[in-house]
This record gives C-alpha cells, sequence and structure tokens, in this order.
C-alpha cells in the first residue's frame, strides 16, 4: 500500500517518501519532472506512476474511478484543490491551446478558400462546425459559447 511509503501534503501538492529506499532518505519529497510530457511522475514498487494520480489516491485512500484533470492546466500543481476525477473526453477538453496554433484562438483556423475564420468545437469526438466568421472576433465569441453550452467546467479557452 503506497500510504506507508508515501505521504501526501495536499495543500502544497507535494508527495514525500516515510521511508528510507535505494540512496533516498526519509523525508525528501518524492518525484521527477518527465520532460516528455510536463508530469511529475515517480516510482512505486517499481512502476512509474503519475503524482497527481498518486496524490488523488493517497488522499482520497482509493484510484480514481477515471482520469483527474488539472483544473488550472498547470501539471506540476498538485494540489488537491487543484486536481478532479473526470472522463477522457473532459480532460481533453479542458486542455489549453496547442503551441502551433497560429490564430490563437482554440478552436478557428483561416480558411484561405473563403478568406474567412472557420470555427469548430469537439463535443464527445465529434466536431460541431460552427460556420465561418468575417473577423476572428466573431467566431471567438461563437466558440467560447458552444464550449461553454457543451464542456461546461472543462470549458478552457486557451
Amino acid at each position: 500500500m503506497i500510504s506507508q511509503i508515501l505521504r501526501y501534503e495536499p495543500l502544497t501538492g507535494k508527495i514525500f517518501w516515510t521511508k528510507c529506499r535505494g540512496g533516498v532518505l526519509a523525508g525528501s519529497e518524492a518525484g521527477w519532472v518527465d520532460n516528455s510530457s510536463g508530469y511529475l511522475r515517480l516510482s512505486v514498487c517499481g512502476k512509474s506512476r503519475y503524482a497527481h494520480v498518486v496524490a488523488w489516491e493517497l488522499y482520497h485512500g482509493a484510484k480514481p474511478k477515471g482520469e483527474i484533470d488539472h483544473i488550472n492546466g498547470d501539471k506540476l500543481d498538485n494540489r488537491i484543490d487543484n486536481l478532479r476525477e473526470c472522463t477522457p473526453s473532459q480532460n481533453s477538453q479542458n486542455k489549453k491551446i496547442r503551441t502551433d496554433n497560429k490564430s490563437g484562438v482554440k478552436g478557428a483556423s483561416w480558411n484561405s478558400a473563403r478568406k474567412k475564420w472557420s470555427a469548430r468545437v469537439t463535443v464527445n469526438k465529434k466536431v460541431i462546425f460552427l460556420g465561418f466568421f468575417s473577423s476572428l472576433h466573431d467566431a471567438q465569441v461563437e466558440i467560447s459559447k458552444c464550449r461553454e453550452l457543451h464542456h461546461g467546467d472543462f470549458a478552457n479557452h486557451g
């Protein structure tokens, strides 16, 4: 049981070793930042695990039923107030804007053939096409309304 070897501080989100193990002293902070994913990970009983999932398990005494979402989008902020259970779809809805986004608006792209902005939102793995707009602002307004309606608390506009 991980609660015998790890201690979680819900206000800071930090996890500490309670026992010495392999050169690591008891009381040392557990985990490392995985550069490929950006998440904090730790090795428990020879298995690499996400720190936010371990934090949830230590706090609630059970593994999460689904995925764990970082409410504020900060992958390293594992305070219990920033973590919530979710479905894979909800977790995806709360993602930040992609770094390769050229419009600066999640769900908007320039359609050079029509010389207008195309707007869309994904809901339950299906793309909802909202139309073409003369201004990026108008597309953004419609995208935001649709996202609020369908994504609710998981709506992330960027």
